[in-house]
Formats: C-alpha cells, structure tokens, sequence
C-alpha cells in the first residue's frame, strides 16, 4: 500500500501544540523521518530488521538505528536511487525536553568519519565523510563540523576532496587519522593518486600526507611538511645525506619534525629530496622517497626497467633496495605476467627469491606468488582468476607454467585456450641459480 506522512517538521509542531515533547522520538518516528531525509512523498514499505526500508518506482532508502549507551543514539541511512548511492547521518542525546538532535538541521549528508577532540579544548569535533557512489565511480570530500553557542553543531569548512572514475583509470583517495606528534595533535590527511597516462604508457602515482592543526575559529589550518611519516620497516636515517653513518632506524608508520630539506637526488630510478628530522630527541638525514613526503613518480612501463622499478617499489621495502643489498633482474615481461628474481646478499647468507606478477591490462596487479630457495622444495602454486601459476620441483629444480586462460567464438561453439611460457630453474654445478624459458605454447 502506497503512504503518505506529514514531514517531521510539521509533526513536531503538532505534538508541541498539543502538550507533546518538544523533540519528537526519532525511533517512534522513523518511517516519517526516513520519508523526509530521502524526499519520499510516496513509497512501500520494505522488509528490514531493526530499522525501515522505503521503496519507490525508482529507488530505496533504508534507516539503520544504532544506540550508543542508553543517552546517545544514532540513525544512518543509505538512499539507492537510479545506480546513485547517497548517506545521511543523524545523531541524538537524551535530554529532559527530548531526544535533541545533535546537529543543527537534525541530519547530515554523509557517514562520521572522526569524532574526536582535534583542539583539547574538552569539546569533540566531527569530520563528516560526503560521497556519493554510482556505477562509473564515485567521489566526494571531508567537512568539519564544530559547537556553536547553542550547543548544536554547524558545518565549518569543506576540504579534501576525492574522486574515483573507473572508466579512465585515474583516482585520488582519502584517509584521516588524528596523530600526536610530540605533544601536537595533527588531522592527518592521506591522499593516493594515480593516473595512466595511455599515450605514453607511464603510470604516475604519488601518496601525499597532508598534517592539518585544528585552530578554533580558523578551523583546520594546513601546516606543510610538519612532520613526516616512514613508509617501510628498517629505514637508516644518516647523519649526513647519501654516506653519513646510520644514526636512527625508523619503522613504518613513525612520526618525525621535518627541520630542513637538502639536496636532491636519484636513487634507484626514485628522485627526492634528502630531510633532516627530528624523532624522541634525535637528528638525522632521510631519503624522501622513503617517507610521506614523497615526491610523485612515474614509471616507463613500456621498458623492463621501468617494470622492474614499479614491481620494486610496489612490493619490496625500499630501504633494503637502497641500501645495496638486493640485486633485481627481470626475467619475462609479457602482457600478462611478470617473473622477477632477487638476489640478496646479507652478511651471513645469500637468498634468492622468484616473484611471479600476473597483471591485468590496465598493469593493475591482479596476484602475486613468491618463492624462497629454501621453499622451493615444498612450494604448491594455486589458480587463481584467469592468471595463474603451476608449479612443481624435481631435486634441485624449479620448473613454472605462468599462464592465461581466454575464451573465445568458433563458428558458433565457444572454445578455450591457455598461453603459456614455461620457467625452467635449477642449480648448476658450481651452485648457481640458472633459469631457461621453453617457447610459448599453446594448448
């Protein structure tokens, strides 16, 4: 049966007039709120446990009502209309006259990202995420909302916006994190970005940290190169860029003063900045590359060297690459896979490692499957997707058959086909690795 409700506004008048609480009970009116926050004049009711759904001719919205402690209450929703997703947020206190909204016009668009004191002033603030999602990607941004003299909270500023197109292959994405930074709380601001550009075959990515001080009045103000974050485990800070002696060894994720930038050079195809920083009292010099701050980079991905670049710093931790201790060869780049050893030569041991990358044709990495010498006696590969790996050992060999399925028409019956090239490793008499390819197959 087909509804129609007075919007929420106009109930809450009625009840007041008529002695009734001033807020109306956001639970026992949830149908009429639902109908208002998705602009439903008309709709069906859906079936849904502990919440409402709404059905159209064109599109749903659910309620979810979650309650956080017996005084806090909280209700989301998700509206589908025409391939277009959209989220809303309400949130509640219980007070003597009510169930008070919490923010000033009761709902807000999109999800709560943080909730959290971001200035340690006693008050929280809230970082709102606004996206929408439909069938071609999706994008967005982060709002900050604060109290204002009534005690109701009112959106501030926008900022960080994101997008996603799943047709060009190109996208920024955000994440928040509230960080303290010796006594300093930050709003962390994580972008990822990356682009393929089709003409020239390079695929640009960069990874921005973004430190932003929550400042009152001025809202969040952003402070460029504050501090910095480590990206890899083991990295050696120096006292002097590219020779210094290792002074620090940071792990991912550690936070540091950035104090002044150096010079600028390539290392391992990755050109930055070198940084002196400060961390838990100490100085040193950090290659940038190794760090939030790094700059963007691009890859030929239209030369093996350009590949095995891209597959290094997608995979491995930069800083044992940079320190000289891993030789990387390319063994095969096709369009569909990848074969990659690693020698690393450590003070008391030499190890060699095979990566084998199946990829998609956008180089997107669709699997990954490593070996180690001491595995390769008891290594099983698995089948995964259209690309996959078949593996097995003989003595003191190695034998691969990286593959690609396909199907396709012939003369009205659809047929099968697998391509493959095959890897043959072993060791020699001296004790060497050495690896032949057979020619391609098809079966």
């Amino acid at each position: 049966m087909t509804k129609q409700l007075l919007p929420m506004l106009v109930l809450g008048a009625f009840l007041t007039a008529c002695g009734g609480s001033k807020y109306p009970d956001p639970i026992e009116n949830l149908e009429s709120l639902t109908a208002t926050v998705g602009a439903y004049e008309e709709y069906t009711l859906g079936n849904k446990e502990n919440g409402v759904m709404l059905v159209t001719d064109y599109g749903e919205i659910t309620a979810d009502v979650i309650r956080q402690g017996e005084d806090t209450l909280r209700i989301y929703w998700e509206k589908y209309d025409q391939d277009q997703g959209s989220f809303y947020t309400a949130l509640y206190t219980k007070q003597p006259e009510g169930w008070v909204p919490v923010f000033v016009n009761e709902y807000v668009v999109g999800s709560i990202s943080i909730q959290e004191d971001l200035d340690g002033d006693g008050t929280d603030e809230f970082i709102i995420d606004n996206r929408i999602d439909n069938s071609s990607g999706g994008g967005g941004n982060y709002e900050l909302y604060r109290k204002n003299g009534e005690g109701q909270y009112v959106k501030q500023q926008s900022f960080a916006d994101w997008n996603y197109n799943m047709m060009m292959m190109c996208c920024n994405s955000m994440e928040l994190t509230v960080r303290d930074v010796e006594g300093t709380r930050y709003l962390e601001v994580k972008e990822y970005s990356s682009a393929m550009n089709e003409e020239t075959g390079m695929l640009n990515e960069a990874t921005v940290y973004r430190p932003m001080r929550y400042e009152g009045s001025k809202g969040l103000v952003e402070h460029e190169n504050a501090y910095l974050l480590v990206q890899g485990n083991d990295v050696w800070v120096r006292s002097e860029p590219t020779t210094g002696s290792v002074v620090m060894r940071l792990n991912e994720g550690d936070a540091a003063k950035v104090l002044e930038a150096g010079k600028e050079e390539k290392i391992n195809g990755r050109t930055d900045m070198w940084y002196r920083i400060q961390h838990e009292g100490n100085d040193g010099w950090i290659f940038g590359a190794q760090t939030s701050i790094a700059q963007a980079f691009s890859f030929d991905l239209e030369t093996e060297e350009g590949i095995r670049d891209l597959l290094v710093a997608v995979d491995d931790d930069f800083a044992e690459y940079e320190a000289g201790t891993c030789i990387y060869e390319l063994l095969n780049a096709s369009t569909d896979f990848y074969v990659m050893v690693q020698y690393c030569s450590q003070e008391e041991s030499e190890q060699m490692k095979l990566n084998f990358y199946s990829v998609g044709h956008d180089y997107s990495l669709i699997d990954r499957t490593t070996f180690e010498d001491a595995e390769f006696t008891t290594v099983v590969c698995d089948d995964s997707g259209d690309y996959a790996i078949y593996c097995w050992v003989s003595d003191q060999s190695f034998y691969a058959e990286p593959y690609r399925h396909y199907e396709y028409e012939y003369e009205g019956e659809v047929e099968e086909s697998f391509e493959l090239d095959a890897l043959y490793i072993q060791l020699d008499e001296e004790g060497n690795w050495t690896w032949e390819w057979e020619s391609e197959m098809s079966i």
